[in-house]
């Protein structure tokens, strides 16, 4: 399917870097990976041009815009930019995915004029956290040390969101972030469901505390994710496709029932499996029973989420506590510390308590570094168990006889 992506992102982000990055790795795949970079034109001297852009002169980019050339056209910093139609018209004729360097001004324009069924159309956030935007910045020397501020904090403010924006923290090496802006082009990220306590629950609060202690203690670093149980497997497709595939899972879990998970006590470690380093066990017949639904929604979706062969049965549910790669030892010093951080509560993670899991959300996990996941929609579920109505209506009917039946009695007792 053609789709459109637009790139955009805070000065500091890395976004040209990425994109060169990401164009030269689909340069090595057959037609490009189905990819076509537009070039967008610039009234800028070519020395100060990437090869994404092509230089153009005032008077050349205002013929242009006169005649109709341009799909896209704006001015910022006393230059002028634009995306020339045809070139994007071509690409999205011949169903390419067409990537288009932009301002984020131009994006609801371009979702309202291009996005349809048959064409898709994202905007690639290309970011990092406040504090690696200021120190990226300040290492240019551009602006004092107020004013890189207060850009930052604009920019900060300025960050879209929506179903149509793909969010990509680019923290790590060149490596890491072209490998998501690449798989983001091609349609092919990594999702996730989750199923997370209220975000105003104890369980909730506990959970999160505990996350960023094990964050600090592990990695030196307080950045968490968000307290969770994963259902099934993640899938590998479109953020659009993964959207609607997390609505019919959804719809499914409502339609169901409330879910909610039980702790016995046991605290997992491992240090073969990253995404089990140390995690909460749970069991619920409902988890399972959501875990079961959640496949067969997605499979309804054409999104295969188990290995052949692969069983129900094969499914442990589980909190997580923290990811990565830890020696034993240091595991184990974790393990005591939960315990003691447990003990300290009557409520939240207590033994055989059953936490209801009131949200279903959709996390974009195509990394390793947890703190580069996105949360792409959430979805809060249906709290009431579906037989509630059927069993009040029961009570209420076996009421009213229960009274018919002591007026019946009272009356011959009169008699």
């Amino acid at each position: 399917m053609a789709a459109i992506y637009m790139v955009g992102g805070p000065s500091g982000a890395g976004k040209d870097t990425l994109l060169l990055a990401a164009r030269a790795e689909l340069r090595k795949r057959d037609d490009g990976g189905g990819v076509a970079f537009v070039k967008r034109r610039i009234t800028r001297p070519a020395a100060k041009c990437t090869d994404l852009e092509t230089p153009v002169t005032e008077a050349a980019m205002d013929a242009g815009q006169a005649k109709g050339e341009h799909a896209f056209y704006w001015e910022a910093h006393d230059t002028k930019y634009a995306i020339p139609r045809q070139d994007l018209d071509a690409a999205l004729a011949a169903g390419k995915r067409a990537v288009l360097n932009v301002s984020r001004g131009v994006v609801a324009d371009c979702v309202a004029r291009y996005e349809s069924s048959r064409c898709e159309v994202y905007f690639l956030n290309v970011s990092a956290s406040a504090s690696v935007l200021t120190q990226r910045l300040l290492k240019r020397g551009r602006e004092p040390p107020e004013e890189v501020e207060k850009r930052v904090a604009r920019a900060k403010l300025a960050e879209p969101n929506g179903a149509h924006v793909i969010h990509i923290i680019n923290e790590g090496s060149t490596e890491a972030g072209c490998k998501l802006v690449t798989g983001a082009l091609l349609g092919a990220l990594k999702y996730s469901l989750w199923l997370t306590p209220a975000p105003d629950s104890t369980s909730h609060k506990l959970a999160s505390d505990i996350i960023t202690a094990q964050s600090a203690a592990l990695r030196d670093d307080r950045r968490g994710f968000q307290p969770h149980v994963t259902l099934c497997r993640s899938f590998t497709c479109s953020q659009r496709d993964a959207i609607s595939a997390a609505q019919a899972v959804a719809t499914a879990l409502s339609a169901h029932g409330s879910v909610a998970c039980e702790f016995h006590g046991e605290i997992g470690t491992s240090t073969s499996k990253w995404s089990r380093a140390l995690v909460l066990e749970l069991a619920g017949t409902s988890l399972f029973a959501a875990n079961r639904l959640a496949i067969e929604a997605l499979r309804a979706c054409c999104l295969d989420v188990s290995r052949p062969g692969e069983a129900l049965a094969a499914y442990r549910p589980h909190l997580s506590l923290a990811y990565g790669d830890c020696a034993q030892a240091t595991l184990s010093q974790a393990k005591l510390e939960v315990e003691r951080a447990l003990a300290k509560h009557s409520k939240g993670w207590c033994r055989d308590e059953a936490v209801p899991l009131t949200h279903l959300k959709l996390v974009m996990t195509s990394s390793d570094a947890f703190w580069c996941w996105q949360e792409v929609a959430t979805v809060r579920l249906a709290t009431t168990d579906p037989s509630v109505p059927y069993l009040w209506k029961r009570a209420c009917l076996f009421g009213v006889a229960l009274a018919l039946a002591a007026k019946i009695v009272v009356g011959r007792i009169a008699r």
